[in-house]
């Protein structure tokens, strides 16, 4: 079974943690970012402190003042704005059963 890492990042602000989710609902766009087929969102592949497309290394946390600026900076696709995701859309992703660690 395929399984990406997603970015989603955490400190004392939810700002995203890094995720295992089975890769049916998602599109590798190879390029750093993965689709969310059923919403459409295009989400950065791995955390910010790993590699762009392999997502080795280790995933580091940032304040939301960082991650903003972070975001901001992110130039994984030509022409795109990268900004955090609101709550909502974090909930698009999240698998409750793996997220709390249960197997």
């Amino acid at each position: 079974m395929f399984q990406n890492k997603f970015l989603i990042l955490n400190s004392a602000f939810l700002i995203l943690f890094a995720l295992q989710i089975e890769a049916a609902p998602f599109t590798d766009n190879t390029d750093g970012t993965v689709k969310d087929n059923a919403t459409g969102l295009i989400w950065q592949k791995c955390s910010r402190g790993q590699g762009a497309t392999d997502c080795s290394g280790t995933a580091t946390t940032a304040t939301w003042s960082d991650a903003i600026t972070y975001c901001s900076g992110l130039s994984l696709v030509a022409g795109k704005t990268w900004r955090l995701p609101q709550v909502n859309e974090l909930k698009t992703i999240v698998d409750p059963p793996k997220a709390s660690g249960a197997t």
